[in-house]
């Protein structure tokens, strides 16, 4: 059975569902607002500026 995956991982090649994404608390302070953020992250690598939609109904732009 092929499994589409909707998310990879540039850094580490994990691919994956969007719902698999760890999410981590951002505690990064701007000295302006002091609000918490969240940010989904690979599980592999805990990285976030890596991740990249994977087109399922196009491969071949992959």
């Amino acid at each position: 059975m092929l499994v589409k995956n909707d998310v990879r991982c540039n850094w580490c090649d994990w691919e994956g569902y969007e719902d698999d994404l760890d999410l981590i608390v951002d505690l990064s302070d701007d000295g302006i607002s002091h609000d918490v953020h969240y940010l989904k992250v690979c599980p592999g690598c805990k990285q976030d500026g890596y991740l990249m939609d994977i087109d399922i109904d196009n491969p071949a732009k992959n």
